[in-house]
């Protein structure tokens, strides 16, 4: 995943906020404290926000008739967070007008992908999937869309076909590619493309970080004292020959894989996946889904970009324990002058897709 610059926005948990709207990049309300805002960041699909904003009677006229009134389609919505823009969208769902406040739900741009069918036939053979991404969302955009990309090579070639007979959605044909291999993720207004693999730094967080409760929990699936591997044309693999002496009953682990094709590759798959499994103690640490960030977690706001990884570690359960997490989500709730910065992580997998 490409890196952002950042900027040190002050601690989570303090951040003041404020929405202003703009039609074709003309600015149709002046920023202004938001009441309510809920946004956040997604990796490999579009992120959402809903906003609510006071308005005056004159204003609110003014937002409802006129050549720059708030339209949706046309309508952007930029967050600012103590000055510095964190989110950015259309107005592609709902907008609600009342008395005192509009209410507006928005969509980054990953989320016009979906909105619009490829006009163009793509036929790629042997192609960098960032280029081939790149395609579809050229296509797409068709000069009206102010696609902002910061991308780098995946490294991973690919072959696709799509074909403008087709009407596939832009968006459909994407995520066929971020299913294997690829990462997208939108800060600000800015598409980040690239492959899974992390370049843009580690974030490091403790358990006392996290205003919920991290828990430590073992997983026997994950323990074995002996890996049968099974490749095709009837290749097995057993590693260890002899099962080893220990502590616990022997265990078995079985894994199939038709691609392995000579007992080389079979006896080294075997040991590795072994050398996984026959860890004295299999713990995992795990962050409850909602837990919040607290204001002296080590870590800025645009520091959080899905796709990001955390080595999340633990001093104050009963094991001391250090694990690699990747930044899946981020949300982020405002209202009454209180931030809840709210991320979601998953264990680092070792799988890999095929392109």
């Amino acid at each position: 995943m490409p890196s952002l610059a950042t900027t040190l926005q002050g601690p989570l948990g303090c951040g003041a906020y404020s929405v202003r709207l703009v039609n074709d990049g003309h600015p149709i309300l002046a920023p202004r404290k938001v009441t309510t805002a809920l946004w956040g960041r997604r990796l490999d699909e579009a992120s959402n926000a809903t906003i609510t904003i006071p308005v005056a009677g004159t204003d609110l006229r003014a937002c409802c008739v006129g050549g720059n009134r708030i339209e949706t389609l046309r309508t952007e919505a930029l967050i600012s967070r103590n000055g510095l823009d964190v989110w950015q969208g259309w107005l592609l769902p709902a907008t609600k007008f009342r008395r005192d406040t509009i209410t507006i739900e928005a969509t980054d741009i990953l989320g016009w992908l979906d909105r619009r069918v490829l006009q163009q036939n793509h036929v790629h053979v042997g192609v960098d999937m960032t280029t081939i991404a790149l395609a579809y969302i050229a296509d797409a955009a068709r000069g009206d869309l102010p696609f902002v990309i910061n991308s780098t090579l995946s490294g991973v070639l690919a072959t696709r076909t799509v074909l403008a007979t087709e009407y596939r959605f832009a968006g459909e044909a994407l995520r066929d590619l971020l299913e294997t291999g690829l990462d997208a993720t939108v800060v600000a207004g800015v598409l980040l493309l690239g492959p899974e693999t992390q370049t843009c730094g580690t974030l490091r967080l403790r358990d006392t970080d996290i205003d919920g409760d991290p828990e430590i929990a073992i997983d026997g699936r994950q323990r074995a004292t002996r890996v049968i591997v099974k490749g095709g044309n009837g290749i097995v693999a057993i590693y260890p020959p002899v099962p080893p002496t220990v502590c616990f009953h022997a265990a078995d682990t079985v894994h199939s894989d038709e691609s392995i094709l000579d007992q080389a590759s079979a006896d080294n798959a075997a040991q590795l996946l072994y050398a996984r499994l026959s860890a004295s103690f299999p713990y995992y640490l795990t962050v409850p889904e909602g837990s919040a960030l607290l204001p002296t977690a080590p870590v800025h706001i645009n520091a959080l970009i899905p796709g990001a990884i955390a080595q999340v570690s633990s001093r104050s359960l009963c094991v001391e324990i250090e694990m690699a997490q990747r930044l899946t989500a981020l949300d982020v709730e405002v209202a009454a002058g209180i931030e809840q910065v709210r991320p979601t992580f998953e264990p680092l997998g070792d799988d890999e897709g095929d392109a």
